[in-house]
């Protein structure tokens, strides 16, 4: 692992800076893209797009800390304040960021009466292009490690952030690979136009996702709150996967009533 990229000087260039800074702008830059090719007004995102970013930046840190309060409420002080607005310490929260990007384009999508179904579909498809950068960093950076493992790929590292000494499942290199293979399928089906309905993608994105990270957190090394035995970021995929399933059923269920001859074969 190379939480630095390179030096110059006495400044260290952080990898997972870098990285997040490549899948902040291949997010940014699909997001555009597929809107245009998807006939939605790109004037609307960017007009906005500063006000998303603060959204994001706001829910990443927000779920950040409640998770990880003991770091931020030991010892209450004046610079309490200030260490919960210091966001460079990289403390932030990838389902928080999400979150807060999906109120403000919901807040925006509702006062300016825009598809906010359609724009999720864009949002869920460019997130998954941003996140194969994203886990590279958090790989290189030496965080979301995983646990003991035996198995052959184990890799050993000497990190002081990782307090393991024996071969440990590369978690970040899995959440890389599934999220690989995920953002080709789902950009082929977009391409091919397979999804006929607006949200519809965006649905099967959330559920696919959920699923495989569900399963990644069970190779997971560092601590993290639990309830039930299973980590609290499972629980929020739990929560995503649930709530994924009962929209694509209501939206199947309701075409089975609209369309009764498709259960009609000869």
């Amino acid at each position: 692992m190379y939480p630095a990229l390179f030096e110059i000087g006495s400044i260290a260039v952080s990898s997972l800076w870098v990285c997040v800074a490549l899948a902040f702008f291949v997010t940014a830059s699909s997001f555009i893209k597929f809107a245009v090719r998807n006939k939605l007004k790109v004037a609307f995102i960017t007009e906005h797009f500063f006000q998303i970013l603060i959204y994001g930046l706001i829910g990443a840190r927000i779920i950040y800390v409640a998770f990880n309060h003991q770091d931020y409420f030991t010892d209450i002080s004046l610079a309490t304040p200030i260490s919960l607005i210091s966001f460079w310490d990289k403390g932030l929260s990838f389902w928080g960021g999400v979150l807060g990007v999906v109120f403000a384009i919901y807040r925006y999508c509702k006062k300016e009466k825009e598809s906010f179904q359609k724009w999720m579909d864009m949002l869920f498809l460019s997130l998954l292009a941003g996140l194969i950068f994203g886990n590279i960093g958090a790989f290189l950076e030496g965080i979301n490690y995983g646990k003991e493992t035996s198995l052959p790929w184990g890799m050993a590292f000497q990190n002081f952030n990782i307090p393991y000494t024996l071969p440990i499942h590369p978690s970040q290199l899995y959440a890389t690979l599934y999220t690989t293979i995920l953002f080709i399928a789902f950009l082929t089906l977009f391409l091919k136009e397979k999804f006929k309905e607006p949200g519809e993608m965006g649905l099967w994105i959330g559920l696919s996702y959920g699923i495989m990270r569900f399963l990644e957190e069970f190779t997971r090394g560092e601590e993290t709150a639990m309830f039930l035995d299973l980590r609290m970021e499972q629980w929020i995929a739990l929560t995503g996967i649930i709530i994924a399933g009962v929209f694509l059923t209501m939206r199947y269920n309701k075409n089975q009533i609209s369309n009764p001859d498709n259960n009609v074969h000869s």
